[in-house]
């Protein structure tokens, strides 16, 4: 069975990046030959060991789509108007695709919101109608899906959670508080929330290192930053760090990696 995956891989987001990896665990175990939509086809490949189409040429889009027995949409947090009223359209332009060919399609580990306008609350209901099943990763977003009039959505879990966690003993490399952070990215954009930079104010920088020295000295444990998105938490890590007194420890892991960081946590401190 060929399926073609529309959600958000081949970014630097490694948390895009672990829900592909586990949606991809789960089809290789029903036997399906998988191609992703990709914004870098060849990392998809490499990374992944799978077929992948460019994200911006329709046309290898249209044709991917229509020579597959079916189409997952999803997973991850790909169904909000927050960031940009470009995002929805992006997406679910896939789902039209689908639907022009005839090709049956399922979403699949969605995380949903937010969703805050009228034509965003259309194109979502539009969008899913027809779909042959929906999952959810929370029940914030199954009930959201219903409120816009998508009533049917399960709820499952975290795509990333269908991974294998990573052997070995999580206390041989001691206690740490892991700590990922992301620059805030300000109001709704037509600009990608990536290409807007890091506008957080310094007073919130401030109140995050304080939070984060309090935390440390609390619970006697080193404060480690684990970067998801490398290009993005990298930079504002370091931001904060300038800020704290208590010693700290820096991580930018691959794909390969970042699972083994949060089993080595004591506890970790998301954005």
């Amino acid at each position: 069975m060929r399926v073609v995956v529309a959600g958000w891989v081949g970014s630097t987001n490694l948390g895009d990046e672990l829900a592909f990896a586990g949606l991809l665990r789960l089809l290789d175990g029903r036997g399906a030959t998988v191609a992703a939509v990709s914004a870098d086809p060849a990392a998809t490949r490499r990374v992944h060991g799978v077929g992948a189409v460019r994200h911006d040429r329709p046309d290898h889009l249209s044709a991917a789509i229509g020579r597959a027995d079916a189409m997952v949409f999803g997973g991850g947090g790909i169904v909000q108007d927050v960031t940009s009223p470009l995002n929805l359209p992006y997406h679910l332009s896939r789902i039209m695709l689908a639907r022009m060919h005839r090709t049956p399609y399922a979403a699949i580990g969605l995380g949903v919101g937010g969703l805050d306008t009228r034509p965003g609350h259309w194109q979502v209901r539009h969008a899913l109608r027809d779909a042959v099943g929906i999952t959810v990763r929370d029940t914030a977003s199954r009930d959201l899906l219903a409120k816009v009039g998508v009533p049917n959505a399960g709820v499952s879990s975290d795509l990333a959670f269908a991974l294998e966690p990573p052997a070995g003993d999580p206390a041989a490399d001691g206690d740490r508080l892991v700590v990922c952070l992301r620059p805030w990215s300000a109001q709704r954009s037509r600009r990608p929330a990536a290409a807007r930079g890091d506008v957080t104010l310094p007073a919130q920088v401030d109140a995050l290192a304080r939070a984060l020295d309090e935390a440390s000295k609390a619970t006697g444990l080193t404060v480690r930053f684990v970067a998801l998105q490398a290009d993005r938490d990298g930079p504002f890590h370091r931001r904060v760090a300038a800020r704290m007194s208590q010693p700290v420890e820096f991580s930018t892991p691959g794909l390969d990696g970042i699972l083994q960081e949060f089993t080595c946590a004591r506890a970790v401190v998301t954005m």
